[in-house]
């Protein structure tokens, strides 16, 4: 699970992208979510276990888009 807080209204998208920027999935791509704390569930079962970076791109009503990446670190048993 990923949460955040949106200060605004805005269309989400939430992928996760392997080491060489490829998308390896996209759960929430344009999704309408209202301002306050936001939580995305993602299923990565068909994904082997490593490295990987979740992207998260919020646009409001006025176009001004945020971009924000972070490191995913994932371990399967």
């Amino acid at each position: 699970e990923v949460s955040f807080t949106l200060p605004v209204a805005s269309e989400v998208t939430v992928r996760v992208l392997d080491v060489t920027g490829k998308p390896v999935w996209n759960g929430v791509t344009n999704e309408q979510m209202s301002a306050g704390t936001q939580t995305v569930r993602m299923d990565l079962t068909n994904l082997a276990s490593g490295t990987y970076v979740y992207e998260l791109v919020a646009v409001d009503a006025n176009g001004k888009a945020t971009t924000i990446s972070k490191k995913l670190t994932l371990e399967k048993q």
